[in-house]
């Protein structure tokens, strides 16, 4: 079956979540609530989102690149929920729970949120008669919470070794 979608606004997925990365870790350098609610200290935060965002550009670029056929479309509105899922559970959640700013809310509200809308509008809604691409916006988003807690435990594992 043949997808319409825009490649320019799915191009701005790997831009966005690299920009709400950079604010979560220049933001979480001295943001306490965070290292007093887990077992994380700053480095290891940082490390753990640092191989998030590289495993996730060089995924966007690999599907972007090999096209994966109807599954490029597939694969970035996956991690483009996935990203909006994060922040509403983390950023907003924990904003409301913590009743303070989070680091990471304000990209998640003015680059994550907007980009989601857009791209629900233009590429997601016209194509939602694909059952592959309805499984793939419950299957892959999943998996990118997988990802973002396996990338920071692994941070935590590593930083020990690295920075020791």
């Amino acid at each position: 079956e043949k997808l319409a979608y825009s490649k320019k606004a799915l191009g701005l997925i790997p831009l966005f979540f690299l920009i709400h990365n950079i604010e979560e870790i220049i933001m979480a350098k001295n943001y306490t609530p965070l290292f007093e609610l887990t077992d994380f200290t700053y480095t290891p935060f940082a490390l753990g989102v640092v191989m998030l965002s590289a495993v996730i550009i060089l995924l966007f670029r690999l599907s972007e690149y090999y096209k994966f056929g109807k599954y490029f479309l597939h694969f970035n509105v996956g991690i483009l929920i996935g990203m909006v899922l994060n922040v509403f559970i983390s950023h907003i959640g924990g904003a409301i729970y913590l009743k303070q700013y989070t680091p990471g809310l304000a990209t998640g509200i003015f680059l994550i949120f907007p980009l989601a809308w857009y791209i629900f509008k233009s590429d997601i809604k016209p194509n939602l008669h694909s059952a592959s691409l309805r499984k793939s916006m419950l299957f892959i988003p999943l998996a990118f919470l997988v990802l973002v807690f396996a990338m920071l435990y692994l941070g935590l594992a590593l930083s020990p070794i690295l920075f020791s």
